[in-house]
């Protein structure tokens, strides 16, 4: 008797648990209908082509967000599904994309990862047109040419306007220049009130600015700068800026970039630029400044400091006096 109470039993489990697995095969197979559904394209009769841009850094949700907005698939969450399932063989490129709702989420995703039409390009704030013309190499436009955009862009440093930009591939190395230099202009134009009533030019106001970029970081440490830059050239004492070193000095082979730091015999380099032994602004601007070290260099912030130094970890250490000066020295990098 209970032999036969348990076989009942065992059977019992057995029929719930065949009941569990119908219904999860049948829940899966409607789950998977469901996606299959929401994967295909919009509209397989409009083929009409929709621009379509992924920008850099931006999430696998916000992509599968916009692609919905655009009307270009039928739900988002099924695409990032999709998009986790299949990431391996995905890599969506930040760009632009001509993509239609007559394609399907698998057709989308390909051409996401395929490569775009247009491509950003990125170039942070205080570089020289030599380490620009080096980044733009990295991008492989396929028609820049890093000669020409060096003698292109003679007496243009300063002018070209640190940003991310949406190119086409196939941009004109001349196309890039005016690209960067018109955006300058555009930048530059919203402080063209304060340069007006200002007692230094513009040329001389965007020298000043790329000191600043390389030698502060942010608006307000900036304008502390500025006003010690501001003092020193009223007063007549020499700047005495690190990064007009660098400047002069150009690639250093041993360190492998542009920017070594300067050691105390460069003090002594005969250039324009050495502003250790050379009163009053260097001869033009050090690198291409952004927009914050333009705001400082036409307003900076007046102190009684005509020192700074930077400790070991970058901070600005401001002082009035050549001897508080000196104490700083001897405190931060001693």
């Amino acid at each position: 008797m209970l032999h036969y109470v348990s076989m009942k039993k065992n059977t019992g489990i057995i029929k719930i648990f065949i009941s569990l697995l119908v219904f999860s095969v049948v829940v899966l197979i409607a789950v998977s209908a469901i996606l299959l559904f929401l994967l295909r394209p919009v509209d397989v009769s409009n083929k009409q082509l929709v621009r379509f841009v992924v920008t850099r850094g931006q999430s696998v949700s916000e992509i599968g967000d916009n692609l919905l907005e655009k009307g270009l698939i039928r739900n988002s969450t099924a695409f990032k599904i999709y998009y986790r399932i299949n990431q391996e063989k995905h890599t969506v490129q930040a760009g632009s994309y001509e993509l239609s709702p007559a394609m399907s989420v698998t057709q989308i995703l390909e051409a996401l990862s395929d490569g775009a039409d247009d491509i950003w390009i990125t170039f942070p704030e205080g570089l020289r047109r030599e380490e620009i013309s080096q980044s733009l190499q990295e991008y492989q436009l396929e028609n820049f040419d890093s000669e020409q955009f060096l003698l292109q862009t003679i007496g243009m440093e300063g002018r070209l306007f640190p940003d991310t930009y949406l190119v086409p591939k196939q941009i004109q190395t001349q196309a890039i220049i005016t690209l960067m230099n018109n955006t300058f202009e555009q930048k530059i134009a919203l402080l063209s009130d304060q340069i007006e009533n200002h007692d230094y030019s513009e040329e001389e106001l965007i020298v000043i600015a790329s000191l600043l970029e390389r030698e502060a970081q942010g608006l307000d440490q900036m304008r502390r700068v500025a006003g010690v830059i501001y003092r020193r050239l009223e007063i007549g004492i020499p700047l005495q800026i690190d990064a007009t070193l660098q400047y002069a000095k150009g690639f250093n082979e041993q360190t492998g970039n542009w920017w070594a730091v300067p050691q105390s015999a460069d003090k002594e380099l005969d250039s324009r630029y050495n502003t250790y032994r050379n009163p009053g602004l260097p001869p033009g601007p050090i690198c291409n400044p952004g927009f914050e070290a333009l705001q400082a260099a036409v307003d900076p912030l007046f102190t009684d400091n005509l020192y700074y130094i930077h400790d070991r970890s970058g901070q600005i250490h401001f002082a009035r006096t050549l001897e508080e000066h000196n104490r700083n020295v001897n405190t931060y990098l001693r």
